[in-house]
């Protein structure tokens, strides 16, 4: 892995963050629809991918290069099983990671994770 400037402690600033946080969620629920895939790169915490499983993407590509926090990122979505069949942690630089083409079914660098609800647990 090359060298990255990584702070574990950003993202969840971020998520505490109570007017961009919701702002986002609403984005992403009037953008993401039934059956689309998404690409969260960067996803830290994965408060994105969880918002875009909740509005019905059928598959989230969570991209952390961070081993801390793609760990912390799966143990997440272990905890969250309603839509752990849905978000895919992959841990690697998003710039070079092999991400599936269409017709595959998964990444082939990704670590799965089990799922998420609508109420997320941390």
């Amino acid at each position: 892995m090359s060298e990255v400037w990584s702070n574990t402690e950003f993202p969840y600033m971020c998520v505490k963050d109570e007017r961009r946080t919701p702002a986002f969620r609403e984005a992403i629920r009037s953008t993401v629809r039934p059956g689309d895939v998404v690409i969260d790169v960067g996803a830290g915490t994965g408060i994105l991918s969880f918002f875009a499983a909740s509005a019905g993407a059928a598959k989230v590509y969570a991209v952390e290069i961070d081993p801390v926090s793609a760990a912390a990122l799966r143990r997440s979505v272990a905890l969250n099983p309603a839509v752990g069949d849905r978000i895919h942690v992959v841990e690697g630089d998003a710039a070079t990671v092999d991400l599936p083409r269409r017709g595959s079914s998964s990444p082939r660098s990704s670590r799965p994770g089990s799922s998420m609800s609508s109420r997320f647990r941390y």
